[in-house]
């Protein structure tokens, strides 16, 4: 009996559009432990909640084929997307009541904003909504990395899907932030992705088989970001470490400027990567979910998260196999 390779199967049964489409949301909202396996299934809640995420990923990277964009790009458009949801669709940014800011709650609010919870839901869409998902596909589809995944009816169908789901949004959250700060978001919305269309073209990184620095680096730094990041967001102030806002925003853009530096230094400034090293800090960085999904079905009662782990996992592990692969041949 021929041993089961989900990686393979999904290669060569699945169009790279339709997996990044599913795999976003899987991401999202499934492995981050926001839904629960039954909760993601619901098509109701999967088309109200979920499955944005596979339109707004599918839209940034097509844009970046087409635009001729590089890291700096790619930042501009994640960031937009972010804002797009908690800013402008569900207007969490500035909700001082918002279910999600536990301990936070009237902490780091401030001019009409959450400032430190704002900055971790743009971590979130920025590392895991977009980077995480679509550099595993590409790693994936890696003979299809580099072309258009899209027709322009089928982005044209994915911008009116993102679009729709203002609306949807309106009528999930009735809380109106100031007015000021909610046409603030607009504009920098607005302004974000005008100056990545703006930008010179960028040739991708190019993917090489042997980076300047071992994977396990990556993987590292990819672990003290998100555990730092959540420990100044959410661990902390459940127990009762609340830093002052100045000093918690400081923290946060510390970590993130340093880890930023250390893969700009690993990649020659994003020019060459190897996927060995996009794989180890996607590792990383998704450390938390897992975590966090084994000990919810642990504590709290079985819903089935550290299945969906164990998923990822095996997924995980044979793309590694797949890409070591890759690179043997390569080279």
């Amino acid at each position: 009996m021929a041993k089961f390779n989900m990686v393979r199967l999904i290669e060569n049964k699945i169009a790279p559009a339709v997996f990044l489409l599913f795999f976003a949301p899987f991401i999202g909202e499934l492995l981050s432990a926001h839904q629960t396996p039954l909760g993601f299934l619901n098509p109701l809640s999967f088309i109200a909640m979920a499955l944005p995420y596979g339109f707004g990923a599918l839209i940034v990277r097509e844009l970046l084929i087409r635009w001729g964009g590089g890291m700096f790009k790619f930042f501009l458009l994640a960031l937009a997307f972010g804002l797009y949801e908690e800013g402008i669709v569900v207007r969490s940014f500035f909700n001082p009541n918002w279910s999600e800011l536990g301990a936070l709650q009237g902490h780091d609010f401030a001019f009409g904003v959450s400032w430190t919870f704002a900055f971790i839901l743009l971590h979130f869409h920025l590392v895991f909504s977009m980077w995480v998902s679509i550099s595993l596909a590409e790693m994936l589809y890696a003979k299809r990395r580099n072309v258009s995944w899209l027709s322009n009816k089928m982005l044209g169908l994915c911008i009116l899907g993102l679009a729709l789901w203002l609306p949807a949004g309106w009528l999930m959250t009735t809380y109106m932030p100031p007015i000021f700060n909610y046409l603030g978001v607009i504009v920098i919305f607005i302004a974000l992705i005008f100056t990545a269309y703006i930008l010179p073209p960028k040739p991708r990184a190019k993917i090489v088989s042997k980076a300047k620095l071992h994977s396990i680096w990556f993987f590292v730094v990819g672990v003290i970001n998100v555990i730092t990041t959540y420990f100044m967001v959410f661990i902390g102030p459940e127990m009762g470490i609340l830093a002052p806002l100045p000093m918690a925003m400081g923290i946060l853009f510390s970590i993130s400027f340093a880890t930023f530096g250390f893969v700009a230094y690993g990649t020659g400034l994003f020019t060459r990567w190897s996927d060995q090293n996009r794989l180890s800090l996607a590792m990383g960085v998704l450390s938390i979910f897992f975590f966090i999904s084994v000990t919810k079905d642990l504590d709290e009662g079985f819903v089935g998260g550290s299945l969906v782990v164990l998923v990822t996992f095996i997924f995980l592990f044979q793309l590694y196999q797949q890409i070591k692969i890759r690179s043997i041949n390569e080279d």
